[in-house]
């Protein structure tokens, strides 16, 4: 207890002693003020010259000190704004994204739209416009490969059933070939196995024939009734081909392709259909037989 009691009067009298200290300093710094304070009335010129002496003799120091804190408050300064930086780009990196899904989306709409509406035309023609007609998209296109055939979102539950017509924005498609419940699976008439009964008017006369895929963008005209209708449509490429109507299974009057000469001579028609860039197409879901009075003269 005695040795701690000790201690404590110690302490205190370090403190007391560091009080007088400190309110010696402060007076001799109050007096020193005044002093200043009396001398730069009494003498300015000697007072002026004496702080200049004493801002020189203490600058290095100044700035010994300010320069670290100079270059920390830069450092720190730098990083804010790299993260503001940092920040600002991630916000219009995010931004861009956003405008460019939008972009896209506005695209996919304006590719949608223009097709519909080249479809709507087509469905607007004579030979098409008297049919009930579904309009649906594609789901898969296999007309790259060997069996030219694309399948459709339509089935039996649409009332889509085996060799109902499908039309494309261009002109006939082909036919349905193999159907489910939603499904169906579309021939194009490019494909090997298709065969399409056509008629081709040249000169107010109707040259019937039958349009052959070759698994290629380039069906062949056959059945051709003889050499002199043959040497008839050599002379006239480029002449619109429709469909016949002839056997009931393709409607009369739809739209196929233009008649083409092969540098070997052969008759072949190129599609309006575009293979490979299907999107929507209509399916008919009624046919009606071909007018009696168009056979061919």
């Amino acid at each position: 207890m005695g040795k701690e009691r000790l201690c404590e009067a110690d302490a205190s009298n370090k403190k007391t002693s560091a009080n007088i200290i400190g309110a010696i300093v402060s007076f001799l710094f109050i007096i020193l003020a005044i002093l200043l304070l009396i001398g730069s009335f009494l003498f300015p010129d000697k007072i002026s010259t004496l702080r200049a002496q004493a801002t020189n003799a203490i600058a290095p120091a100044i700035t010994a000190i300010t320069h670290p804190l100079t270059q920390i408050q830069s450092a720190i300064q730098n990083i804010n704004d790299y993260v503001n930086l940092k920040n600002k780009y991630r916000a219009l990196k995010a931004d861009n994204e956003k405008l460019m899904a939008w972009y896209l989306e506005a695209q996919s709409l304006q590719a949608e739209n223009k097709a519909l509406r080249k479809l709507a035309k087509i469905s607007e023609t004579k030979a098409i416009k008297k049919h009930k007609i579904l309009t649906t998209t594609i789901l898969n296109d296999t007309s790259a490969d060997f069996a030219k055939s694309v399948i459709i979102r339509a089935g039996y539950a649409d009332k889509i059933s085996k060799d109902s017509v499908v039309v494309s924005p261009y002109g006939l498609a082909g036919r349905v070939v193999e159907a489910t419940d939603h499904n169906a699976r579309v021939m194009l008439i490019t494909d090997i196995n298709s065969r399409v009964p056509v008629m081709i008017h040249i000169d107010g006369q109707l040259i019937h024939a039958l349009l052959a895929g070759q698994n290629n963008d380039l069906p062949i005209v056959t059945h051709i009734k003889d050499q002199a209708l043959r040497n008839k449509l050599l002379k006239n490429e480029g002449t619109h081909a429709f469909t016949s109507g002839t056997g009931g299974l393709f409607p009369y009057g739809i739209p196929v392709g233009r008649l083409h000469i092969a540098d070997n001579g052969s008759l072949q028609i190129k599609p309006y259909m575009k293979s490979g860039s299907l999107f929507f197409v209509d399916v008919l879901k009624s046919q009606t037989s071909p007018p009696q009075d168009m056979e061919a003269k």
